[in-house]
């Protein structure tokens, strides 16, 4: 009688990436003004006095990610339309 083939269970360190992974995608959104993916990173670190940092990414398919303006295109509508409202 045979035995059954022995099955290669992913290495934990796969594993560990493929989650950290998942989390950064969850965290990611795409911005419908500029085009691009964002995310705001290292909310915790002192040197962004608990803001982040805003990481954009130029070429990042739109598919299975939440649509939010990113604070970027946001200042710069604000900015246009304070310059209309003055006219």
């Amino acid at each position: 009688m045979k035995t059954p083939p022995q099955i290669a269970l992913p290495e934990k360190d796969e594993y560990e990436k493929r989650k950290k992974k998942r989390k950064k995608d969850d965290r990611m959104k795409f911005c419908e003004d500029c085009k691009c993916g964002w995310e705001i990173v290292n909310k915790s670190h002192p040197a962004y006095k608990g803001q982040g940092k805003l990481e954009k990414y130029e070429k990042f398919p739109p598919l299975g990610h939440e649509k939010e303006i990113c604070p970027r295109c946001k200042v710069k509508r604000n900015k246009s339309l304070n310059t209309i409202k003055k006219k």
